[in-house]
């Protein structure tokens, strides 16, 4: 139970913005569970750790922490964890600079998430094939990727978090500005630049 409320606090500081002691907790949780064999709460504490660290910009340690993240997952037969790992793992390689393996293994992801249907990682796959696509030159697969995806967050009421990511929104939280990340030139982010890209995927800084 302990290492369950621990990986939830973790998830509860990365979203109120304290990645690096999300972190930390995390790294301390999987190592006292090394201990422990095989586990599905492991499974989602390796993938929590990978996509920690690539939300870090630090995709080495993400690609690392992913893969041992999928191999306890298909272990403990704990899918969504694999999954998590698997979109983890995609997006970090393509952010290297190896699109092809990369987005094979995103659309593996994407589509084991469909299949799985928890919102929050479905959401995610979106986002994340969506924005890779477009890093990776194939402006108009994102497009349409983006567009499935926000009709699919009406779809499950999520209109207010992934789909004001895919489709972007005068406002986000705390009246932050949200960037619309479809191809669009005037409205979007078509004259980003790649390190502008990169940099806004890894750790959510906008070039302005």
């Amino acid at each position: 139970r302990w290492a369950d409320a621990n990986e939830r606090l973790a998830r509860a500081m990365w979203i109120s913005g304290g990645t690096d002691e999300g972190l930390e907790r995390l790294e301390a949780t999987a190592e006292a569970l090394e201990r422990t064999g095989h586990s599905p709460v492991r499974a989602r504490v390796l993938a929590g750790i990978a996509g920690s660290h690539m939300l870090r910009g630090d995709h080495p340690q993400a690609i690392e922490a992913a893969n041992a993240a999928i191999e306890e997952a298909r272990a403990t037969g704990t899918r969504l964890s694999e999954a998590h790992a698997l979109n983890t793992l995609g997006t970090s390689t393509s952010l290297l600079g190896e699109c092809g393996e990369g987005l094979r293994i995103l659309r593996e992801a994407f589509d084991l998430t469909r299949e799985l249907n928890d919102v929050d990682d479905r959401g995610r796959s979106y986002a994340n094939l969506s924005s890779t696509l477009l890093i990776c030159g194939s402006g108009e697969e994102s497009l349409r990727v983006s567009l499935d995806g926000m009709a699919w967050a009406r779809g499950v009421g999520a209109t207010n978090g992934y789909g004001r990511f895919l489709a972007g929104n005068a406002r986000g939280p705390e009246n932050s500005v949200v960037p619309n990340i479809t191809p669009d030139k005037a409205t979007g982010i078509g004259d980003w630049s790649e390190e502008d890209l990169a940099e806004y995927l890894g750790s959510g800084n906008k070039p302005d």
